[in-house]
């Protein structure tokens, strides 16, 4: 599974490595920022919330690290990147908020503006989208969105942009809920056959027997059983070890991340299109998303951690520019499809 995730992962890299998808990711990246902000097309829209200054790279939040300022750093206590990852040897990932507030804005995590310059810079070394662009422009965007999507700029990106959306048809709710429902524990989740579900079995199992060891046998604290099991770091006991299930048609088995189908690439795209609109372009085309789906694999795609498989992606990115969960589907099947021809002979 892991092989053929590689082949998917190069066929794509390769499939987005064009002058085009270069193009569109300079665009967004624009757009993004406040470079090509366009006052009448905002005020013909009239948005819920605006920015006291549309150069987003004059905020504080620019120059401040935020909770996903360890998205593609090399984790050198697993081996992968991000801020955590659970293995064989490294079962137990809860370490609690504190030491999760601390690690990501430590040292080794990266400001949205630094995350921006690299970007830059890789842009103007390159006429096309390589996959060292694609990595940096993934990472960018996943840091950035909490810059964009700030109080003090265009407001949270589910209660305001992505309702700005749903006003405007730009992005459909009814597929929006099928992102969210996909989600561990959610009723239609559970509702299916437990080789079907998102819902792992081992990470709970392990998020609870580390609680217990912790307040039990090494008799930590109450305030630090509290912090270890902080609402805010509830995801973490969804992360499995290892995750393949059964597809819905039960005719063949997938990779999966265990966390559902990507809402995280639902919010970072429909903040690129709220982004592009804004600014008085186009909404993003299917090509675009492709690209936009190709950044975001380049970073999510290791094989332990918070990550997400690239049927996840697809289907988040393609919501999230207004299109529907069957076009991400459709998008994975032919990938999949290409990449057998040309990585197994079919």
């Amino acid at each position: 599974m892991i092989d053929y995730r590689a082949a998917t992962k190069e066929y794509l890299s390769d499939l987005v490595d064009t002058e085009q998808a270069h193009s569109s990711i300079l665009k967004n990246i624009m757009c993004l920022k406040g470079e090509l902000t366009n006052e009448e097309a905002i005020k013909k829209l009239n948005p819920e919330k605006i920015p006291k200054d549309f150069d987003l790279t004059n905020s504080e939040a620019y120059i401040s690290k935020n909770k996903y300022s360890l998205t593609g750093v090399r984790n050198e206590e697993t081996g992968s990147t991000g801020y955590t990852s659970r293995s064989i040897t490294k079962p137990f990932v809860e370490k609690g908020l504190k030491h999760f507030i601390e690690d990501t804005h430590g040292e080794k995590a990266l400001t949205p503006k630094q995350c921006m310059e690299n970007l830059d810079n890789l842009l103007r070394k390159n006429i096309t989208l390589n996959s060292d662009s694609q990595f940096a422009a993934g990472q960018a965007l996943l840091v950035f969105r909490q810059v964009y999507a700030g109080e003090d700029t265009w407001g949270d990106a589910e209660r305001i942009i992505l309702k700005s959306h749903y006003n405007r048809g730009t992005v459909l709710q009814d597929e929006a809920d099928k992102i969210e429902l996909s989600r561990p524990f959610s009723e239609q989740d559970l509702a299916k056959s437990v080789f079907k579900r998102n819902t792992s079995i081992a990470g709970p199992v392990l998020y609870h027997a580390y609680i217990y060891i912790q307040e039990k046998i090494f008799k930590l604290p109450p305030d630090k059983i509290e912090d270890l099991k902080h609402k805010s770091m509830a995801d973490l006991k969804n992360l499995p070890l290892t995750h393949v299930k059964l597809i819905d048609s039960g005719v063949g088995f997938e990779d999966a991340s265990g966390l559902g189908d990507s809402f995280t690439a639902l919010n970072a795209t429909s903040c690129v299109n709220h982004a592009r609109i804004m600014s008085g372009e186009a909404p993003l085309s299917k090509d675009d998303v492709v690209i936009l789906i190709g950044c975001l694999n380049a970073v999510y795609d290791n094989s332990s951690g918070i990550r997400h498989s690239l049927r996840e992606i697809a289907r988040g990115c393609f919501v999230g520019a207004g299109f529907t969960v069957q076009d991400g589907d459709d998008f994975y099947k032919q990938i999949c499809k290409n990449a057998s021809k040309q990585f197994y002979n079919g």
